[in-house]
């Protein structure tokens, strides 16, 4: 097995970890203000879905932002594996 190139090791460490960070603020979040929406009761499922689908929207983002932040690390290490 070969070792992988250090570019795409820092892309796939920044990929993995923009997925959790996403991940953990959608489950967060969606917790804190879906469930509270849904026991208070004053809320219609319109609005709910509203909410959620703006809360995915931020996380997609914040995805978009660590990704980006990986991938403009990688072009500084060599994209050829090591000897």
């Amino acid at each position: 097995m070969s070792p992988l190139p250090p570019a795409r090791r820092v892309r796939r460490a920044f990929i993995r970890a923009g997925l959790l960070i996403s991940f953990v603020i959608f489950f967060a979040g969606g917790y804190y203000v879906l469930f509270g929406q849904w026991i208070a009761g004053h809320a219609s499922g319109g609005f709910m879905l509203g909410t959620a689908l703006v809360l995915v929207g931020i996380c997609i983002g914040i995805f978009a932002v660590v990704a980006a932040i990986g991938l403009a690390l990688s072009t500084v290490f060599p994209d050829e594996p090591y000897p």
